[in-house]
């Protein structure tokens, strides 16, 4: 969405819908003042767009260690808050990465 500033932190998206992904969690950041509202809308939009399995996580200080699908994953900040936005594996192609920590590094 205009005017909002993500700093993609990893990507393993299509340059579509990672900007999809900006754009949802953008404007669920301005909407919802409670995370888990944040998390809820941008799962069902992105199970809505892209088909389902997807999960989110949202926050300011979380660590991860996921499977997701090899081009289902984005991790990103919007000012000082973190979102982690992946799909599971359908097919048996899974990338894991390590885990990762929610406080933003300058």
């Amino acid at each position: 969405m205009t005017g909002t500033e993500a700093v993609i932190k990893i990507s393993a998206m299509h340059p579509d819908m990672e900007q999809d992904a900006v754009d949802c969690a953008a404007h669920a950041y301005r909407t919802y003042d409670d995370q888990k509202a944040i998390a809820q809308f941008i799962k069902r939009e992105f199970d809505k767009k892209h088909n389902p399995l997807w999960h989110v996580i949202v926050g300011k200080h979380f660590g991860s260690f996921v499977s997701h699908d090899v081009k289902d994953h984005v991790y990103f900040f919007i000012e000082d808050v973190g979102f982690l936005i992946w799909r599971s594996p359908r097919d048996g192609k899974v990338f894991t990465i390590p885990q990762q920590s929610a406080v933003q590094e300058d």
